[in-house]
């Protein structure tokens, strides 16, 4: 019932909303100092690195995948094995720039294809919440 919050209610959060407001600010600062930087998210290459094999090599690897990452990966599967069996050798992975979402973009020069990869920030575990590619532009 908001009849029932008082001033010392809100005094009482005050420190928690500045709490929250400096952290919020730490953490775009940081990422603008990544993006000024191009300095990727850790371990992000090496992930993507291992997606690329994988793919490459004919199967999907969901176990460096979130749960709900890897649900909506299975349906486009079938597709994106299609799509890599025509690629070839990956000749170079290098990083092109981040977005400022946060995204690493990674340019990815195959025999007979140029795509970009992106990917978020892992998890604290590890794992892989968001990862795309698309034609390089």
């Amino acid at each position: 019932d908001l009849a029932r919050l008082t001033g010392d209610y809100f005094a009482q959060q005050q420190p928690v909303m500045t709490a929250d407001l400096v952290s919020q600010a730490s953490a775009n600062a940081a990422l603008q100092a990544r993006i000024k930087a191009k300095t990727p998210s850790p371990g992000t290459e090496a992930a993507v690195r291992k997606q690329i094999e994988s793919v490459l090599q004919g199967q999907m690897d969901y176990t460096d995948m979130t749960p709900q990452l890897a649900d909506v990966s299975r349906p486009q599967a079938e597709n994106i094995l299609k799509l890599a069996s025509q690629w070839g050798v990956l000749k170079s992975l290098t990083l092109d720039s981040i977005t400022p979402q946060g995204v690493d973009l990674y340019d990815a020069e195959f025999e007979h294809a140029s795509l970009q990869w992106g990917i978020g920030p892992l998890t604290p575990d590890g794992k892989i919440s968001m990862l795309f590619f698309r034609p390089k532009t």
